[in-house]
């Protein structure tokens, strides 16, 4: 299990003291079995708890999972994928000339539309 603990402190005008704890944990299991004839068996499991406590109130607490499972024999081969791990923040690229041209053409469609009515 993979743990990371981040701890925010800081102390306001009249001198008290808070704290701020965020914490990730992540848990990978992985099991391949295999035979000489090249059938196998396998999956990955993830599981995964983002908490952020405030001055030792939890405030946020957010658990997802991943499995995947990956089958093969002779004749048939069968893949399974399940997640509800959010992306990672870096996985978010804005593009803010992207955007403007979704923009320009979402205009002009949107001209067009009433003629279709």
């Amino acid at each position: 299990m993979n743990y990371r603990t981040v701890v925010y402190v800081s102390i306001d005008k009249e001198g008290v003291t808070h704290t701020v704890t965020e914490t990730d944990k992540t848990q990978k299991d992985i099991i391949h079995l295999e035979n000489s004839s090249g059938l196998f068996a396998h999956r990955e499991y993830t599981q995964q708890e983002q908490t952020e406590d405030m001055d030792e109130e939890q405030i946020t607490c957010i658990r997802a999972s991943e499995e995947y499972i990956h089958l093969k024999r002779d004749d048939d081969e069968y893949e399974y994928v399940h997640s509800d791990i959010p992306p990672a923040p870096t996985d978010y690229i804005h593009d803010d000339a992207h955007d403007s041209d979704n923009e320009e053409n979402n205009n002009n469609d949107n001209d067009d539309d009433d003629d279709e009515l």
